[in-house]
């Protein structure tokens, strides 16, 4: 069981990664977009005003992860 066991490990360990870098992709992406969208601030419109509050998390979470020298994590630009 112990190479068994240790090749599923790195498999499972393998899938995290990719399934993680997926992720830091993907808010990469929304953070993009959301600066382009949001550039002048907070939208009035309530529908675009959730997509907003969503944006505004992603990117205090990638600062968060960024700023705590979290050594890797999402990348964004910073303001």
């Amino acid at each position: 069981m112990g190479k068994e066991g240790s090749a599923e490990e790195r498999a499972a360990r393998e899938r995290f990664g990719a399934s993680l870098r997926e992720m830091e992709a993907a808010a990469a992406e929304l953070m993009e977009v959301g600066d382009g969208l949001f550039r002048h601030g907070e939208p009035t419109d309530p529908t675009l005003l959730r997509r907003y509050q969503l944006y505004k998390s992603v990117k205090a979470s990638a600062g968060a992860a960024t700023g705590a020298g979290a050594g890797g994590g999402i990348t964004g630009d910073k303001d």
